[in-house]
């Protein structure tokens, strides 16, 4: 058994927000890839964005691929950035990698604030990559995006690595991870960029899935459709190692019962 990093797991955080700045989603993610896949992934994504016409090369602009972009951002105004997401997340396919994600819904769990539910969702995730590792029979690294720190918490990289190395708090031990989570800055790489793509996709997909489902809920009827064709190059690219055992899917919404739904409506996995 190796434990050499052959697999990289990039993962970012997407908090979506109520009136007010009352948090009502938290979500963690990203992708699982083969080491050997990273060269030909940055190819491919900066083909799609030159095919495009952005001007990836200017320094002038700045074209940091962000699911949900500032004022600023080259694609800030640009109304066909959701079908450019969309081809940017088709360019996974092709790479065998495989989508990872947990999302909260924070206003169905009141006893997490939204701290808790980071910390749940981060842990949820970094389980799901070490089945997939096992699974494999191989060692993985994981890579975040860069987090400005503070004096009051500890960052995500640190607390993503004490899980590693303690175990989660009901048992879960790590075997395949390496214990230090590497923060890098998600303007200069690019699968950080698309594990943002795929957090801040799937985050808008299932909050609108929710909002449907409460009575009386407008689900964002003006930009349900730009959600759904990002969504339609992520579609089928979640991990799925068994049929019956949680911990092998890559796609935890919490609270549970919103995620058979979910699954049945939006088709996460691969087809058989």
């Amino acid at each position: 058994m190796s434990t050499e990093p052959t697999w990289y797991a990039f993962l970012d955080e997407s908090t979506l927000y109520e009136r007010a700045n009352q948090v009502e989603l938290v979500a963690y993610g990203g992708f699982v890839v083969a080491r050997s896949e990273l060269a030909r992934m940055n190819l491919e994504f900066e083909r799609v964005l030159r095919d495009r016409g952005v001007p990836i090369d200017d320094p002038k602009f700045d074209t940091e691929v962000k699911y949900s972009p500032q004022k600023g951002n080259f694609f800030y105004n640009r109304t066909d950035r959701h079908e450019l997401f969309r081809d940017l997340l088709l360019g996974l396919a092709p790479r065998k990698a495989s989508a990872v994600a947990t999302l909260v819904y924070c206003g169905r769990i009141k006893k997490w604030t939204a701290g808790d539910a980071r910390a749940q969702a981060r842990t949820y995730v970094v389980e799901r990559i070490e089945m997939l590792l096992r699974a494999q029979d191989a060692g993985g690294a994981l890579f975040i995006d860069r987090t400005t720190k503070t004096k009051k918490a500890a960052t995500p990289s640190a607390e993503i690595s004490r899980v590693i190395q303690e175990g989660s708090s009901y048992g879960f031990r790590f075997r395949r991870l390496a214990v230090e989570v590497k923060e890098l800055d998600s303007k200069q790489v690019v699968p950080v960029q698309l594990a943002d793509l795929v957090v801040g996709c799937v985050a808008h997909m299932v909050r609108n899935h929710i909002r449907e489902q409460r009575v009386g809920e407008d689900p964002f009827e003006h930009s349900k459709e730009f959600h759904r064709t990002a969504w339609s190059g992520l579609q089928g690219r979640f991990m799925r190692l068994a049929v019956k055992d949680p911990k092998r899917f890559g796609l935890r919404i919490l609270p549970s019962w919103y995620e058979e739904g979910f699954v049945l409506s939006e088709r996460p996995y691969p087809v058989d």
